[in-house]
């Protein structure tokens, strides 16, 4: 799994299942999540509203916070 980052009460990170997670800080509440092709184990960088995170099917992501 990837370290969490936190912004504006929302938790982002990357599973080995292969999911970028979305939660809401204070309850733990599922905003979102959203399927790659492979095992996450980096973790997300923040710029500009914008989360960066890689997947080892080879592709670099870019999902609005």
């Amino acid at each position: 799994n990837s370290s969490p980052v936190y912004y504006k009460g929302a938790v982002y990170f990357g599973n080995i299942d292969g999911y970028i997670y979305s939660l809401h800080a204070k309850s733990g509440r599922l905003r979102w999540k959203f399927q790659t092709e492979g095992p996450i184990t980096g973790s997300p960088i923040l710029v500009d509203d914008v989360i960066y995170i890689g997947s080892a099917d080879h592709t670099l992501y870019a999902l609005p916070a």
